[in-house]
């Protein structure tokens, strides 16, 4: 069985990762609803996610066409397995160092995903409004 990914968007950054053409991945399902929010569509239901598969051909057409590092947005707040995010995770890894953004106010937790990952760069904790 393929692994679903709740992804809501893509797109380049320059602004998340200082000196890194940052490719980021913002994935739905969010369950945290923090007060105040900024990206409170995060908390939409994906209909249609795209596979494992789908996700790494394009970080691999970003990292082609300039990114150097990937952001995955939301990711231990949605729904996703332990086991799904860090499969997920390492397999971005192996494109581009990665960054875990985390809604999650469970750091240790976040910490040994983000180990077993193999995740470059960790920011953890819910959004303070």
């Amino acid at each position: 069985m393929s692994i679903l990914v709740p992804v809501i968007s893509t797109g380049i950054t320059l602004t998340e990762i200082p000196d890194r053409i940052t490719y980021f991945i913002e994935l739905g399902n969010c369950t945290q609803h923090c007060a105040g929010c900024h990206s409170p569509y995060l908390a939409d239901t994906v209909i249609s996610p795209p596979d494992l598969a789908g996700v790494e051909r394009m970080a691999a057409r970003a990292a082609e066409q300039g990114a150097n590092a990937i952001a995955l947005m939301g990711g231990t707040t949605n729904g996703i397995s332990d086991d799904d995010l860090i499969t997920i995770l390492s397999t971005l890894s192996c494109i581009l160092p990665v960054c875990l953004y985390s809604g999650s106010d469970d750091e240790e937790h976040d910490k040994t995903i983000a180990q077993k990952g193999g995740v470059t760069w960790l920011k953890t904790g819910s959004y303070p409004e």
